[in-house]
């Protein structure tokens, strides 16, 4: 299958703005990135869904033409 990183590009080439959801972690900032809390062994799933959620394109005006596009871009 494809990465959410693989998808985001492929629909970002296709003018199609998604977001790459929880991403980066706020474990990553230089703020928190010592604390013990912080470490990935111990975010096991915040760090899963940081890799691989994607937010699709959603608003009142998306047409039928708009939805195919997205639609092309992960099939």
């Amino acid at each position: 299958g494809m990465t959410r990183d693989g998808l985001y590009c492929r629909m970002k080439e296709q003018n199609v703005l998604g977001r790459r959801y929880f991403y980066p972690l706020i474990s990553t900032f230089g703020t928190y990135r010592g604390l013990q809390s912080a470490m990935p062994e111990n975010l096991i799933n915040a760090c899963k869904m940081a890799d691989c959620v994607i937010c699709l394109p959603m608003h009142h005006a998306l047409g039928d033409g708009d939805i195919k596009r997205v639609l092309d871009c992960i099939m």
